[in-house]
């Protein structure tokens, strides 16, 4: 949710996180997450110190060492990788631990310079993009604030009440204030199930049957739209002529969703007098079937004749220059990219022999937990994680490098949620011998002899440039004085489609492998 967080400062130390007002989305209140960022702050866990595991291999225990020593130990170990296997045995695998444009995107510089390996982060999201992309072209919808105008409110896979607990919130205020319906598709009887108005028990993947049956009965019912329909959408023929072969017998059948449950819920839609929208989770595309099902669910909306009445992840939406922040565009060199979810593998098999991580905690995150602790323990790969406290990758690595957690150093953090930007302060010092991942990056670059003007810009003049077009009104400036901007939106009505328009039948559907 990325919420607007105070922190209460007393004698140098922070006694506790608090929820900030100046957001109407995450409207001052947190998470037990958000809540215990404080303890998290001086958990015992911490990496305070630069950690280098002993040449002798009868020894389980890290040493602690100079940062002098470790960065040196880690340029050596990256120069002659380069020279004995190339640049891209190098691995950058990174992830938004902190989603800090300075924490996160602005240290790949150094390893865009070096041309080494980076992942295309297809773990989270990328299938549902890729679906709904089909269609839309990017996949950006309604802003979370659209929630309070909605009449009736679908959680499509997603478990919002544990998970998006402030965008459950505005649907809360949404059923009290306007009367909406709340309604929950999702094979587990999640938290946001039982506390929804209607409770839709699809079985497991049959997400695209259940969606053609609700598209079955709006057309045969007059529920579409047919002047948006003509306006803004082509191949909805071919699209309706797939929907109709869905009888609610068939539907039934694959779903085990009763017929009079999509009658309810059709005529509700029918009858509706406000915007319906489609909340759809980030769990609904994590199948084989993923992209399918958030692709399907995606263009109910437009049947009804709404301008992407949907919510997926907007950071589509947003004008930032990222190839400016992390230096891609800076560089004639280009790495390799590999898709995520293939890195199991790729460890296992050694194909990189160096690998750097940051901001993420692959050997409890990435699929095929097997292959990937078994490849970060190859006796000829050399893991450098830089991390605030011991995880289980930490506990793989040759070396460890502490790094300050986000109330420790100053950023301003991306929302693929809201549109709100405020600067994230640091409230403490850091803690021992934290040192913040520019400061690494740099070090790095001066050890390896890497002396690219840009590896060594002001990160603040780089995020002036990145983000000149990103705000509704004001810059960088702003923010750093204190103010709180909101960010602006692509318009909900342009389709980056080859036709322009929403396309029910993709014109680009058989060239992407979904």
């Amino acid at each position: 949710d990325n919420c607007f967080i105070d922190a209460i400062v007393e004698n140098r130390q922070i006694i506790k996180t608090q929820g900030c007002n100046n957001n109407p989305v995450t409207q001052g209140f947190l998470c037990p997450r958000g809540n215990g960022d404080s303890k998290r702050v001086y958990s015992k866990n911490r990496v305070l110190y630069p950690f280098v595991k002993p040449d002798n291999p009868n020894s389980k225990k890290m040493a602690r060492v100079s940062w002098d020593d470790a960065l040196s130990k880690v340029s050596e170990i990256i120069c002659k990788t380069i020279e004995t296997h190339g640049n891209e045995a190098l691995l950058l695998y990174d992830y938004p631990g902190n989603q800090g444009f300075l924490s996160w995107q602005f240290p790949k510089r150094l390893w865009m310079a070096l041309g080494a390996t980076t992942t295309d982060y297809s773990l989270c999201s990328s299938s549902g993009h890729a679906g709904i992309g089909l269609h839309y072209g990017l996949t950006y919808g309604i802003e979370p604030e659209n929630l309070l105008e909605s009449k009736i409110i679908i959680f499509w896979g997603n478990n919002a009440k544990v998970s998006s607990p402030h965008q459950w919130a505005l649907a809360i205020r949404a059923r009290k204030n306007n009367e909406a319906i709340i309604i929950s598709i999702d094979p587990r009887k999640s938290e946001t199930s039982q506390a929804s108005d209607i409770w839709i028990q699809p079985q497991p993947g049959s997400d695209v049957a259940l969606s053609y049956g609700l598209a079955r009965y709006l057309i045969q019912n007059n529920g579409v739209d047919k002047n948006f329909l003509e306006e803004w959408t082509t191949g909805f023929q071919e699209y309706s002529d797939e929907a109709l072969s869905w009888t609610p017998e068939r539907v039934e059948k694959v779903t085990c969703v009763s017929k009079d449950l999509i009658e309810k819920v059709g005529n509700l839609l029918l009858k509706n007098t406000g915007p319906a929208l489609f909340m759809i989770g980030l769990g609904l595309q994590k199948s084989l079937q993923g992209a399918q099902a958030a692709r399907s669910a995606s263009l109910l909306p437009a049947i009804l004749g709404y301008h992407r009445g949907f919510h997926y992840s907007n950071g589509s939406g947003r004008n930032i220059d990222w190839d400016y922040i992390n230096g891609a565009c800076l560089t004639a060199k280009k790495g390799k990219q590999v898709n995520q979810v293939s890195i199991g593998k790729r460890l296992e098999k050694g194909e990189f022999k160096f690998i750097f991580v940051l901001g993420t905690n692959p050997a409890a995150t990435l699929p095929d937990q097997s292959a990937v602790r078994q490849g970060l323990k190859r006796k000829d790969v050399f893991v450098v994680v830089q991390d605030t406290h011991w995880s289980q990758t930490a506990l793989l690595a040759d070396v460890v490098l502490p790094a300050p957690t986000y109330l420790e150093k100053t950023d301003i953090v991306f929302s693929d949620h809201h549109s709100y930007s405020r600067l994230s302060q640091q409230a403490i010092e850091p803690l021992k011998e934290s040192k913040h991942e520019i400061w690494v990056m740099q070090k790095l670059a001066e050890k390896i002899k890497k002396t690219d003007g840009w590896l060594f810009e002001d990160p603040w003049l780089a995020l002036d440039i990145a983000l000149k077009h990103t705000y509704k009104k004001g810059q960088v400036k702003d923010i750093l004085e204190g103010k709180v901007l909101e960010i602006a939106s692509k318009p909900t009505d342009k389709y980056q489609t080859p036709s322009g328009k929403i396309e029910f039948n993709s014109s680009t559907a058989n060239d992407i492998s979904v």
